[in-house]
């Protein structure tokens, strides 16, 4: 869940399940409290969840002193992130690795906390990361990322006005490209009125760019 509208979507899924009394979802601890008339599978839940749409999963709260084979705790640094959307694309991708209990991702720390039984070779998830698309890099604390290269700047495509995506100053325009003054992020150019066809792109990752609507490859905005 990264939002208040995540969390009554989720409240709603579980309410709906046969069986359900009351459901509290709580977004800032990532929790849920459920009243059931009868002992209700975890299954029947996370079903439901899934067939709601979204990405969401429930579990039940491991307790290390009736879980001899608790999974342990791994904290690594992840680099590339830039919007709610980056941080469920890496959480997603991480969590869809074989071996990972649970992956839990940070976007302020730029941190992602994974839970495994065994140890996971650092360049296996680096590997799975580079698969899903984007620019993500992870590794361990203290480590630096790759070097990358300096992406050059649009150049522009005619209309010569300027745009903040996050619209940090309203709607503020600018007469070259750069970045927002406010927030950093890459200022967008305006759609000229004369072109042909429509061009759709992403307000977090503007490098991507298709003819028709739909949602962000590497975010899924």
């Amino acid at each position: 869940m990264s939002c208040n509208g995540c969390r009554a979507h989720v409240e709603k899924a579980l309410q709906e399940v046969d069986g359900v009394q009351e459901v509290s979802v709580d977004l800032e601890k990532e929790s849920a409290e459920i009243t059931m008339r009868t002992h209700i599978p975890l299954e029947s839940f996370e079903k439901a969840l899934e067939k709601s749409g979204g990405n969401y999963h429930i579990e039940i709260p491991q307790d290390s002193a009736n879980d001899p084979e608790q999974a342990k705790e791994y904290t690594y640094k992840v680099t590339g992130m830039t919007c709610m959307g980056c941080r469920s694309h890496v959480e997603t991708t991480l969590n869809g690795i074989d071996g990972v209990k649970t992956a839990k991702v940070d976007l302020a720390k730029e941190e992602a906390k994974i839970w495994m039984h065994k140890p996971i070779k650092v360049e296996q998830l680096e590997a799975a990361l580079l698969r899903a698309g984007g620019n993500y890099h992870i590794m361990l604390p203290g480590q630096e990322p790759p070097q990358q290269k300096v992406k050059k700047k649009d150049t522009g495509k005619g209309t010569g006005t300027w745009y903040c995506p996050m619209h940090c100053e309203g709607d503020k325009t600018y007469s070259k490209p750069g970045d927002c003054p406010v927030c950093g992020m890459d200022l967008v150019e305006e759609v000229s009125v004369h072109k042909k066809t429509l061009e759709f792109t992403c307000p977090m990752h503007p490098e991507v760019e298709k003819e028709e609507p739909g949602d962000c490859p590497i975010c899924g905005m």
